[in-house]
């Protein structure tokens, strides 16, 4: 871990906070009318196998990162050349979530552990994180179900092209995500302001796509007025992923009269610590709950 800092990318998990103002609810409609359309138009052309379709959505500098060391970076053709090959289209598993640079995605893929010893029917989800420019992906990034990838870390990095050796990159990756997120969910669930802020690596940054940023000294003050302002705040747990580079995670959060998804990209220091986090929302949930519309 703690490679990510010459990416900016990392581990995946969700928060979302206070209600906000009128000007970002037009700005949530445009990065969901944004973000679903590149995500859907990848499930389209996977789905019809059609190659040129799905480069398309690419920026022609784009890069494709399967984050297990050693990194594997390609471009946008090797990776449709590659995905396209497989058996099985992705399936979507939730809603697509957005925010100003871009979307995360949740897909089922079918066929993926195909490679086991017994074979296994079993599926496994990815999350996708499509860093955007223009409207074209300039990076993408794949994180692995953590339950999953735990079962079966050598057919993760067999199906990627690695030894097998390299699974211990995988399992070390996923006992890093299952202490973080345990910590994460009890800290944020009990109110606990201290034990939140210990979660953060001094000078970390957290973007968060509604309500702006924060870093360093003003995270303490964020936490405690979020917590003001959301009494009874609870986070609901989803599914965790996890790469070569850390973890992630989607989870509800219980606002109290109605709740709202998200995903967050978060960034591991070498201490395992986040260093940096970036919030990913789904639109629909937030405009129900009224967040980015008070």
């Amino acid at each position: 871990m703690g490679m990510r800092h010459a990416l900016t990318v990392g581990c995946a998990l969700v928060l979302l906070a206070a209600s906000c103002g009128g000007g970002e609810s037009s700005s949530l409609d445009a990065w969901e009318a944004q973000g679903v359309e590149v995500a859907e138009g990848l499930a389209a052309s996977t789905r019809a196998v059609d190659a040129d379709a799905f480069v398309s959505y690419f920026a022609p500098e784009a890069k494709v990162i399967d984050p297990i060391f050693p990194i594997i970076t390609m471009g946008p053709s090797r990776y449709a050349t590659y995905l396209l090959s497989r058996p099985g289209a992705p399936e979507p598993l939730a809603a697509v979530h957005v925010n100003r640079d871009g979307a995360a995605e949740q897909l089922v893929l079918g066929g993926f552990l195909a490679l086991a010893e017994p074979p296994t029917e079993d599926s496994m989800v990815i999350l996708r994180q499509l860093e955007l420019e223009d409207g074209r992906i300039s990076r993408l990034i794949n994180f692995f179900e953590y339950e999953a990838a735990m079962r079966y870390p050598d057919v993760v990095v067999t199906a990627v092209g690695l030894p097998a050796a390299n699974a211990t990159v995988i399992t070390e990756a996923g006992a890093a995500a299952d202490e973080l997120f345990g910590r994460y969910f009890d800290a944020w669930s009990s109110a606990d302001r201290d034990a939140i802020v210990e979660l953060y690596d001094e000078g970390a940054r957290r973007e968060d796509a509604l309500l702006g940023s924060v870093a360093g000294d003003q995270l303490g003050g964020f936490v405690s007025d979020l917590l003001e302002d959301r009494p009874g705040l609870r986070l609901e747990p989803g599914l965790i992923f996890v790469n070569g580079w850390g973890c992630a995670a989607s989870y509800t959060i219980d606002a109290g009269n109605c709740e709202v998804s998200g995903i967050s990209v978060v960034d591991l220091s070498e201490s395992g610590t986040i260093a940096g986090e970036w919030v990913y929302y789904g639109a629909d949930s937030a405009r129900l709950c009224g967040w980015g519309n008070a």
